[in-house]
């Protein structure tokens, strides 16, 4: 005994294909920024790069808020980082170094 079908495939109903995807929504594009009220870890990294001297790393501002020095905790921050950075929250002068942009 078969456990395949009989029935032919062009006898199921068909999905339609994705061929392009829509507009982004004007609304939700890069004018949206980020509030830093929207995580206590945004606020915290916009308070370090305001006391700092200077531009800082990933490591550095880790360091500065307290969080362990662990790869994935130092990844997740460069992740929170690079969202500031894409939302014009702060900047990267020199790559892997951060600051607040100037006023």
């Amino acid at each position: 005994m078969s456990t395949f079908s009989s029935t032919p495939l062009s006898s199921y109903p068909c999905t339609p294909t994705l061929l392009a995807l829509p507009d982004p929504d004007p609304a939700l594009s890069a004018t949206s920024t980020l509030a830093p009220s929207d995580s206590p870890a945004y606020e915290q990294i916009l308070s370090v790069l305001t006391r700092a001297d200077g531009p800082l790393r990933v490591r550095g501002i880790c360091e500065e808020t307290g969080v362990e020095l662990t790869n994935s905790n130092i990844n997740n921050m460069r992740h929170k980082v690079n969202r500031l950075v894409a939302r014009g929250a702060d900047t990267e002068p020199e790559q892997g170094q951060f600051t607040l942009p100037a006023p």
